[in-house]
Protein backbone atom coordinates (compact mmCIF):
# COMPACT_ATOMS: atom_id res chain seq x y z
CA UNK A 1 0.00 0.00 0.00
CA UNK A 2 1.62 3.24 -1.11
CA UNK A 3 1.32 6.18 1.23
CA UNK A 4 -1.16 8.02 -0.97
CA UNK A 5 -3.19 8.91 2.13
CA UNK A 6 -0.59 11.40 3.35
CA UNK A 7 -0.77 13.13 -0.03
CA UNK A 8 -4.55 13.39 -0.21
CA UNK A 9 -5.16 14.04 3.50
CA UNK A 10 -5.68 17.85 3.29
CA UNK A 11 -8.28 17.54 0.51
CA UNK A 12 -9.89 14.56 2.24
CA UNK A 13 -10.25 16.40 5.56
CA UNK A 14 -11.66 19.49 3.82
CA UNK A 15 -14.33 17.43 2.06
CA UNK A 16 -15.20 15.51 5.22
CA UNK A 17 -16.06 18.75 7.00
CA UNK A 18 -18.39 19.98 4.27
CA UNK A 19 -21.97 18.90 4.95
CA UNK A 20 -23.00 19.40 1.32
CA UNK A 21 -20.72 16.54 0.24
CA UNK A 22 -23.07 13.59 -0.23
CA UNK A 23 -20.44 10.84 0.03
CA UNK A 24 -19.20 11.92 3.45
CA UNK A 25 -22.73 12.69 4.62
CA UNK A 26 -23.75 9.16 3.65
CA UNK A 27 -21.02 7.70 5.83
CA UNK A 28 -21.99 9.89 8.77
CA UNK A 29 -25.77 9.60 8.55
CA UNK A 30 -26.34 6.15 7.07
CA UNK A 31 -23.37 3.79 6.99
CA UNK A 32 -21.88 4.54 10.40
CA UNK A 33 -25.17 3.84 12.25
CA UNK A 34 -25.56 0.67 10.18
CA UNK A 35 -22.09 -0.50 11.15
CA UNK A 36 -22.52 0.37 14.83
CA UNK A 37 -25.63 -1.83 14.90
CA UNK A 38 -23.27 -4.77 14.42
CA UNK A 39 -21.07 -3.79 17.38
CA UNK A 40 -21.76 -4.77 20.98
CA UNK A 41 -22.40 -1.83 23.30
CA UNK A 42 -19.71 -2.66 25.86
CA UNK A 43 -16.28 -3.79 24.66
CA UNK A 44 -13.23 -4.18 26.86
CA UNK A 45 -10.58 -3.96 24.12
CA UNK A 46 -11.34 -2.53 20.67
CA UNK A 47 -9.07 -2.16 17.64
CA UNK A 48 -9.99 0.03 14.66
CA UNK A 49 -8.04 -0.87 11.51
CA UNK A 50 -7.54 1.90 8.97
CA UNK A 51 -8.82 4.62 11.28
CA UNK A 52 -8.26 7.48 8.83
CA UNK A 53 -9.24 10.87 10.21
CA UNK A 54 -10.84 9.30 13.29
CA UNK A 55 -14.51 10.09 12.68
CA UNK A 56 -15.58 6.47 13.10
CA UNK A 57 -12.98 5.79 15.81
CA UNK A 58 -14.51 8.57 17.88
CA UNK A 59 -17.85 6.75 17.78
CA UNK A 60 -16.15 3.55 18.94
CA UNK A 61 -14.69 5.31 21.97
CA UNK A 62 -18.21 5.50 23.44
CA UNK A 63 -18.59 1.70 23.45
CA UNK A 64 -15.01 0.75 24.38
CA UNK A 65 -13.13 0.64 27.67
CA UNK A 66 -9.76 0.49 25.93
CA UNK A 67 -9.31 1.37 22.28
CA UNK A 68 -6.45 1.21 19.79
CA UNK A 69 -6.35 2.30 16.16
CA UNK A 70 -3.92 1.61 13.33
CA UNK A 71 -3.37 3.70 10.22
CA UNK A 72 -0.67 3.95 7.57
CA UNK A 73 -0.84 7.75 7.27
CA UNK A 74 0.79 9.90 9.93
CA UNK A 75 -1.18 12.89 8.66
CA UNK A 76 -4.45 11.04 9.13
CA UNK A 77 -3.38 9.98 12.62
CA UNK A 78 -2.54 13.58 13.45
CA UNK A 79 -6.02 14.68 12.38
CA UNK A 80 -7.64 11.82 14.29
CA UNK A 81 -5.89 12.77 17.51
CA UNK A 82 -7.68 16.12 17.40
CA UNK A 83 -11.08 14.47 17.87
CA UNK A 84 -10.31 11.17 19.64
CA UNK A 85 -9.54 11.63 23.32
CA UNK A 86 -8.99 8.06 24.56
CA UNK A 87 -7.62 6.18 21.55
CA UNK A 88 -4.06 4.85 21.37
CA UNK A 89 -2.92 5.39 17.76
CA UNK A 90 -0.31 3.24 16.04
CA UNK A 91 1.40 4.03 12.74
CA UNK A 92 1.74 0.78 10.79
CA UNK A 93 1.32 -0.73 7.32
CA UNK A 94 -1.53 -3.25 7.47
CA UNK A 95 -0.11 -5.15 4.51
CA UNK A 96 2.67 -6.25 6.89
CA UNK A 97 2.54 -8.34 10.10
CA UNK A 98 0.53 -6.52 12.77
CA UNK A 99 2.11 -4.91 15.84
CA UNK A 100 2.11 -7.13 18.93
CA UNK A 101 -0.32 -6.34 21.72
CA UNK A 102 -0.39 -7.38 25.39
CA UNK A 103 -4.13 -7.96 25.29
CA UNK A 104 -6.41 -9.60 22.76
CA UNK A 105 -9.38 -7.72 21.35
CA UNK A 106 -13.05 -8.57 21.63
CA UNK A 107 -14.00 -6.07 18.89
CA UNK A 108 -12.04 -5.30 15.72
CA UNK A 109 -13.44 -3.00 13.05
CA UNK A 110 -12.46 -2.37 9.42
CA UNK A 111 -14.50 0.46 7.94
CA UNK A 112 -13.87 0.99 4.23
CA UNK A 113 -10.35 -0.44 4.45
CA UNK A 114 -10.32 -3.84 2.80
CA UNK A 115 -10.93 -2.50 -0.73
CA UNK A 116 -7.40 -1.05 -0.58
CA UNK A 117 -5.70 -4.15 0.85
CA UNK A 118 -3.98 -6.48 -1.61
CA UNK A 119 -3.53 -9.47 0.73
CA UNK A 120 -6.91 -10.15 2.31
CA UNK A 121 -5.75 -13.53 3.60
CA UNK A 122 -2.97 -11.87 5.62
CA UNK A 123 -5.47 -9.49 7.23
CA UNK A 124 -7.71 -12.41 8.21
CA UNK A 125 -4.77 -14.33 9.66
CA UNK A 126 -3.42 -11.36 11.65
CA UNK A 127 -6.86 -10.40 12.99
CA UNK A 128 -7.55 -13.97 14.07
CA UNK A 129 -4.28 -14.08 16.03
CA UNK A 130 -5.14 -11.04 18.19
CA UNK A 131 -8.84 -11.66 18.76
CA UNK A 132 -10.47 -13.31 21.76
CA UNK A 133 -12.66 -16.35 21.33
CA UNK A 134 -16.20 -15.16 20.57
CA UNK A 135 -14.81 -11.75 19.66
CA UNK A 136 -16.46 -9.80 16.84
CA UNK A 137 -14.90 -8.62 13.60
CA UNK A 138 -17.05 -5.96 11.93
CA UNK A 139 -16.21 -4.87 8.40
CA UNK A 140 -17.64 -2.44 5.86
CA UNK A 141 -16.73 -2.36 2.17
CA UNK A 142 -18.09 -0.85 -1.01
CA UNK A 143 -20.83 -3.24 -2.11
CA UNK A 144 -19.55 -5.09 -5.20
CA UNK A 145 -22.84 -4.41 -6.99
CA UNK A 146 -21.87 -0.73 -7.16
CA UNK A 147 -19.35 -1.54 -9.87
CA UNK A 148 -22.06 -3.27 -11.90
CA UNK A 149 -24.07 -0.05 -11.78
CA UNK A 150 -21.03 1.89 -13.00
CA UNK A 151 -20.47 -0.68 -15.74
CA UNK A 152 -24.07 -0.34 -16.92
CA UNK A 153 -23.69 3.45 -17.02
CA UNK A 154 -20.43 3.13 -18.96
CA UNK A 155 -18.50 5.01 -16.29
CA UNK A 156 -16.40 2.20 -14.83
CA UNK A 157 -12.64 2.83 -14.88
CA UNK A 158 -11.14 -0.62 -15.27
CA UNK A 159 -9.85 -2.45 -18.33
CA UNK A 160 -10.19 -5.85 -16.67
CA UNK A 161 -13.64 -5.55 -15.10
CA UNK A 162 -16.13 -7.88 -16.84
CA UNK A 163 -18.76 -8.18 -14.13
CA UNK A 164 -19.43 -9.17 -10.53
CA UNK A 165 -16.96 -12.09 -10.52
CA UNK A 166 -14.08 -9.97 -11.85
CA UNK A 167 -11.78 -9.51 -8.85
CA UNK A 168 -9.71 -6.68 -10.27
CA UNK A 169 -8.85 -3.10 -9.46
CA UNK A 170 -11.37 -0.39 -10.27
CA UNK A 171 -10.47 3.28 -10.17
CA UNK A 172 -12.84 5.54 -8.29
CA UNK A 173 -12.98 8.98 -6.75
CA UNK A 174 -13.75 9.63 -3.11
CA UNK A 175 -16.47 12.30 -2.95
CA UNK A 176 -16.18 12.56 -6.75
CA UNK A 177 -13.02 14.63 -6.32
CA UNK A 178 -10.43 14.27 -9.09
CA UNK A 179 -7.65 14.70 -6.54
CA UNK A 180 -9.02 11.82 -4.46
CA UNK A 181 -8.76 9.07 -7.08
CA UNK A 182 -7.83 5.65 -5.71
CA UNK A 183 -7.89 2.05 -6.89
CA UNK A 184 -10.57 -0.10 -5.24
CA UNK A 185 -10.19 -3.87 -5.29
CA UNK A 186 -13.46 -5.52 -6.27
CA UNK A 187 -14.12 -8.74 -4.35
CA UNK A 188 -17.16 -10.98 -4.27
CA UNK A 189 -19.13 -11.65 -1.11
CA UNK A 190 -17.99 -15.27 -1.20
CA UNK A 191 -14.34 -14.18 -1.24
CA UNK A 192 -14.79 -12.12 1.93
CA UNK A 193 -16.78 -14.87 3.62
CA UNK A 194 -14.51 -17.76 2.66
CA UNK A 195 -11.30 -15.91 3.54
CA UNK A 196 -12.36 -15.11 7.10
CA UNK A 197 -14.00 -18.51 7.59
CA UNK A 198 -10.67 -20.11 6.67
CA UNK A 199 -9.09 -18.37 9.68
CA UNK A 200 -11.63 -19.41 12.30
CA UNK A 201 -14.46 -16.92 11.85
CA UNK A 202 -18.17 -17.58 11.48
CA UNK A 203 -20.36 -15.11 9.61
CA UNK A 204 -23.10 -14.00 12.01
CA UNK A 205 -24.84 -11.11 10.29
CA UNK A 206 -24.89 -9.19 7.00
CA UNK A 207 -26.37 -5.75 6.34
CA UNK A 208 -26.53 -4.58 2.74
CA UNK A 209 -26.88 -0.90 3.49
CA UNK A 210 -28.86 1.05 0.94
CA UNK A 211 -29.98 4.65 0.59
CA UNK A 212 -33.03 5.65 2.69
CA UNK A 213 -35.69 8.14 1.61
CA UNK A 214 -34.56 10.91 3.96
CA UNK A 215 -31.10 10.85 2.44
CA UNK A 216 -32.34 11.01 -1.17
CA UNK A 217 -34.51 14.01 -0.30
CA UNK A 218 -31.45 15.96 0.83
CA UNK A 219 -28.99 14.43 -1.65
CA UNK A 220 -30.96 13.63 -4.85
CA UNK A 221 -27.77 12.55 -6.64
CA UNK A 222 -28.07 9.30 -4.67
CA UNK A 223 -31.45 8.47 -6.22
CA UNK A 224 -29.89 5.96 -8.63
CA UNK A 225 -28.69 3.89 -5.63
CA UNK A 226 -31.93 4.04 -3.61
CA UNK A 227 -33.10 0.52 -4.38
CA UNK A 228 -29.64 -1.02 -4.56
CA UNK A 229 -27.14 -1.93 -1.82
CA UNK A 230 -24.36 0.64 -1.49
CA UNK A 231 -22.32 -0.76 1.40
CA UNK A 232 -21.69 -4.35 2.43
CA UNK A 233 -21.42 -4.63 6.22
CA UNK A 234 -20.62 -7.96 7.86
CA UNK A 235 -20.11 -9.27 11.38
CA UNK A 236 -17.90 -12.30 11.95
CA UNK A 237 -17.43 -14.14 15.25
CA UNK A 238 -14.12 -15.80 16.17
CA UNK A 239 -14.59 -19.43 17.20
Amino acid sequence: MTNIWDRIQPKYIKNAKEDHNADFAYENLVNTPSLLCLCDENNDYTLDLGSGDGRFTRRLEVISNHIYAIDYSMKMISAAKNICTKTNFIHSDLEQPFPRFKNKFNLITCKLLLMYINDLDNIAKEVSAIMTDNGALVISVTHPLKWIVDQQKGTIKSQGYKGYLSEVGVKGNIAKEKELELTFLNRTIQTYTNTFTKHGFVLEQVIETGVPDFFVIKYPQYLEFQHKPYRLNMKFIKR
